[in-house]
């Protein structure tokens, strides 16, 4: 007896009594529930531990306790799934309420609280509340878990399917404040308005490593060549501020996705020597009260902000992002309150 496939995870955790193993699979999860499931996958299979092999078509690699991985790292779907508590850091108390930022008849866009659960199987998530007051809702897109900051949601479906849309055709100007490990060098951004309506303009710090799953961990993505299974990968970056956070030298910067990987922000900073302060995935910082990256500003423009031609190319009239959404130009910009400030000494 199978669990459902869910596809877009490399990892999965079976528990079977005692047992904790941790199951990666190249291309979908499989979840297994019985001891039946667990003769299939290790009689009937080629499947060593430690070792790839192929069994009906995927590619799995089980890595158990015994080797030393963190099965936390894995995302959660359900609480029922294994954790491993994070060293030194504190969980959060269940989010109680939710900081709405904007509502209109379509769309409710939110300050997310960092540590916080979008969906799933638990008993605190933001789907939950929002539902408690707005009924079904459709996330529009995600933020990581430890991430805070500004979250569009639509109260119907056809709302939400328009404004992943404009996500697809880059109509949206996403901003991030993260503090970093270290002094970045690069001229101060002084004015933090301007890029909200046209995004980071130069002088600005372009990181463009391609990003690719790490095979050495079901969770984590790395800098991976094109020619490895990195897909493209580009960030806009400027420096807000140097100073300190938590006695240490530290950096404020502002930060542009131009595409939309996983950790991408994360891993960028990582592989340019300024890691995240407070990142326990990526780094050994198990002692920073929370991931020092929030999602600042959501702008909705009518172009696409990565495409010159676009300025000059005529448009199909559903083309402006804001006429798509039903949106007027007051409403086509969210901002989340910095809760980073707090941390940082200029």
């Amino acid at each position: 007896r199978r669990g459902k496939q869910q596809r877009g995870q490399r990892g999965l955790v079976s528990q079977h009594r005692s047992a904790r193993q941790v199951i990666r699979s190249g291309k979908q999860t499989r979840l297994i529930k019985s001891m039946r499931d667990v003769i299939r996958l290790f009689v009937c299979s080629p499947i060593r531990v430690g070792r790839a092999s192929r069994w009906a078509g995927t590619r799995w690699r089980v890595c158990g306790a015994d080797q030393g991985r963190n099965v936390a790292c894995l995302p959660r779907k359900s609480a029922r799934d294994v954790v491993t508590q994070t060293k030194g850091r504190d969980e959060p108390p269940p989010i109680a309420s939710l900081n709405v930022i904007h509502k209109c008849d379509n769309y409710v866009v939110i300050d997310k609280r960092y540590d916080s659960r979008i969906n799933g199987d638990f008993e605190h998530t933001v789907e939950k509340l929002l539902q408690q007051e707005h009924g079904e809702v459709f996330p529009c897109h995600r933020l990581d878990y430890a991430t805070s900051g500004a979250m569009l949601w639509g109260l119907n479906s056809k709302a939400a399917a328009k404004a992943a849309k404009s996500f697809r055709r880059r109509n949206v100007i996403k901003l991030y404040l993260a503090i970093v490990q270290g002094h970045v060098e690069g001229p101060l951004l002084e004015d933090l308005d301007s890029p909200r309506q046209y995004g980071l303009q130069d002088p600005y710090r372009m990181l463009d490593w391609p990003i690719g799953p790490d095979a050495d961990h079901g969770f984590r993505m790395r800098v991976l060549g094109e020619d490895c299974g990195g897909k493209a990968s580009k960030t806009r970056m400027n420096v807000v501020a140097r100073g300190l956070c938590l006695g240490k030298k530290a950096s404020k910067v502002i930060l542009q996705p131009e595409t939309g990987r996983r950790h991408q922000l994360r891993v960028h900073l990582l592989e340019c020597g300024h890691p995240i302060i407070g990142d326990a995935t990526y780094t050994d910082d198990f002692l920073s009260p929370r991931m020092m990256l929030h999602a600042w500003s959501l702008s909705f423009v009518d172009r696409c902000i990565h495409d010159d031609r676009s300025k000059t190319r005529i448009k199909p009239p559903d083309s402006n992002a804001m006429v798509l959404l039903g949106l007027r130009e007051s409403e086509a910009s969210f901002l989340a309150p910095d809760p980073l400030e707090v941390f940082f000494q200029r």
